[in-house]
């Protein structure tokens, strides 16, 4: 009989999980803030990784029509790649998202700063897609 393989989410971290063929890296929520943190940073192995990165921009957990604005940007390797940036008020997107092609073996950073300092709005930085090995 073949040997089942599962997946466990253990919760949010700063890092990359592999589950089969799939890789997520889901930071928890960041508060709005003027000063810019790390929500994820990890080194991709001997893979290459074909996914989305997104933003959820920073929203008041009990009033879903506060928003902040919000950009996140994705460094590979100490260079940075792209920023992406939602928008805020009536007219949206609150979301954004950008296709990404990481290379194996690379020094994954994602730093995200808002427009505000809200300590009761939350947004998240996410990373899924597939990994293909032996490339």
């Amino acid at each position: 009989m073949a040997k089942k393989r599962t997946a466990t989410f253990l919760g949010p971290n700063k890092g990359l999980s592999i589950a089969g063929d799939y890789a997520y890296a889901y930071g928890g929520l960041f508060t709005s803030s003027t000063t810019q943190t790390t929500e994820l940073l990890f080194t991709t192995g001997k893979y290459v990784l074909v996914g989305v990165f997104q933003l959820n921009g920073p929203v008041d957990d009990d009033a879903p029509g506060s928003i902040n604005k919000a950009m996140a940007k994705l460094t590979l390797n100490g260079t940075p790649i792209c920023i992406i940036a939602n928008a805020a008020g009536d007219t949206g997107p609150f979301d954004v998202q950008q296709n990404i092609i990481i290379p194996p073996n690379t020094e994954v950073k994602v730093e995200v700063v808002a427009d505000g300092n809200e300590s009761d709005r939350y947004g998240s930085v996410t990373i899924t897609g597939r990994v293909y090995h032996n490339v």
